[in-house]
């Protein structure tokens, strides 16, 4: 039996891989077992934060494959509800972001869409195009990711999970010429540790 803190069938994959592959290299197998319980995910991917009865997950997925993978990971755990805050980069490919809108939307009980890295692109140009076609309204329009984080959190009741796509480990969302300081794991910590 291995014990980890990691979640996923694609985790589990990759431990029988690299315990094979160690063992393989001559390490002992209690060895191996006895540190697979303090891995735990990289910054900002698949990075979890317990909360209540709740999951938040902070993760980097910003393109349509991306997004489809942690979804299907999340529903591994049977959460009660997925909720999702999600964006896209401006000055990039505008093709994907109705793909990823319906990927969100089709598979999480409410989305909002924020601000990602609009770079040069008006904000609500990305909106319009992830919008572009859509025949769903369970979901709304945030572009001040921290209220869209919060709002986010607020919504959570009992074994539900909230995603928080796009960013995962990065420190700053670029607008223009502007690096504005920000991090969505630390805006989590901070919510929800004054609640």
């Amino acid at each position: 039996e291995v014990n980890t803190s990691l979640f996923g069938k694609f985790n589990i994959y990759n431990a029988i891989c690299v315990i094979s592959i160690l063992h393989e290299y001559g390490i002992s197998l209690d060895e191996i077992l006895s540190t697979f319980n303090k891995l735990h995910a990289p910054v900002g991917r698949l990075d979890t934060i317990h909360y209540k009865d709740n999951l938040i997950v902070v993760d980097y997925a910003h393109t349509p494959d991306a997004i489809s993978n942690i979804i299907s990971t999340v529903k591994e755990l049977n959460p009660q509800n997925i909720y999702t805050v999600f964006g896209a980069t401006g000055d990039r490919d505008r093709t994907k972001r109705p793909i990823m809108r319906n990927l969100v939307l089709t598979n999480s009980k409410y989305a909002i869409i924020t601000n990602d890295d609009p770079h040069n692109e008006d904000p609500m140009n990305i909106v319009n195009d992830l919008l572009e076609n859509n025949d769903k309204d369970n979901y709304k329009v945030e572009l001040d990711r921290i209220k869209a984080i919060q709002d986010g959190i607020d919504m959570l009741k009992d074994k539900d999970v909230l995603l928080i796509l796009g960013k995962g480990h990065e420190e700053f969302m670029i607008i223009k010429d502007q690096k504005i300081p920000m991090n969505d794991k630390e805006i989590v910590l901070k919510y929800i540790k004054n609640k």
